[in-house]
């Protein structure tokens, strides 16, 4: 069980479908508010996050925080227009 909000720092994210979205780096908050806004995921999967570019997702997202992070939405697919470093990859995407 959570007792601090960094406990979740480090979790691991999944989609309603059980896709790995990516690890906890940072948790944003609305300080005036007091209010949790968003979890920062560092490196996401380039499946889901176009360049694995680092992504928010708001907290409205989440369902459910414990062991692991699941989360109740998050779209098919992040086009970003970055690229990720492999080149292999970027070389099939262009064929």
């Amino acid at each position: 069980m959570m007792e601090e909000i960094t406990d979740v720092i480090g979790c691991e994210v999944y989609t309603p479908d059980a896709i790995y979205v990516g690890n906890v780096k940072d948790v944003i908050m609305d300080l005036e508010a007091k209010r949790l806004d968003g979890l920062f995921i560092e490196r996401p999967n380039p499946v889901l996050v176009e360049g694995s570019v680092n992504i928010s997702v708001p907290f409205r997202w989440v369902s459910a925080v414990g062991d692991v992070v699941v989360l109740r939405y998050f779209p098919g697919f992040i086009k970003t227009g970055a690229r990720g470093g492999d080149e292999e990859m970027d070389e099939l995407i262009e064929a």
